[in-house]
């Protein structure tokens, strides 16, 4: 695994020299909407078990990760990078979002005391919120980044509104298949300061 601290005018430079093929599409010109569907057919064709363990594994192995104390997870759902094994750490506090209207709260996770949301995702059944604080590691989930730390979610804006103004590590955990070059972004649009692939690990300049 390679750690790599990137600015923007380096990311695919860099990229480029450490692996023979190069995924940075450059997709700026497609709106988000045709973007989601072009990442979605490349997600779902993709051996995500097998990528997905190789990048738990570079999370876990992950300095900022294993002093955290707090874990903020998403629980996985279809072709998303599987969190099963981030959720099921008993060295860690879990918390997953749940719904509230048109946001998400964080809430403790019981594996045992779930339901499913509007979305067919499951969430917990507690109300109880978490906020996280700055040395806690918030996991985001994306249908793809770029090279800007820019993440592609789901178009929902949830998590654009729960990341606003929280100094919480935020990570992304995405295939190398799945990064782009450049993509269109809105102002609301919140950066990542970590994106981990099953090939690399990229930290955002200051992050």
């Amino acid at each position: 695994m390679l750690g790599l601290s990137l600015t923007s005018n380096s990311f695919s430079k860099i990229r480029k020299g450490f692996f023979g093929s190069l995924f940075l599409y450059n997709f700026f010109m497609i709106n988000k909407y045709e973007l989601r569907k072009i990442h979605k057919k490349i997600r779902n064709g993709l051996d995500i078990e097998t990528i997905s363990d190789l990048i738990v594994q570079n999370l876990f192995d992950l300095e900022c990760f294993m002093r955290a104390e707090n874990i903020f997870s998403y629980i996985s759902f279809g072709s998303e990078i599987k969190t099963d094994k981030i959720l099921s750490l008993h060295d860690k506090n879990i918390f997953v979002p749940k719904l509230c209207g048109e946001n998400i709260i964080m809430v403790p996770y019981e594996k045992d005391s779930l339901s499913e949301n509007k979305f067919g995702i499951m969430e917990p059944m507690s109300d109880f919120p978490v906020l996280p604080q700055q040395n806690d590691i918030i996991i985001v989930p994306a249908l793809g980044a770029d090279k800007n730390f820019n993440r592609l979610g789901y178009g929902g804006g949830y998590y654009d509104r729960f990341l606003k103004n929280l100094s919480a590590k935020k990570i992304v955990l995405i295939s190398e298949k799945l990064i782009t070059s450049e993509m269109e972004t809105d102002v609301f649009d919140q950066k990542v300061d970590i994106i981990v692939t099953e090939k690399a690990v990229y930290f955002r300049e200051n992050s």
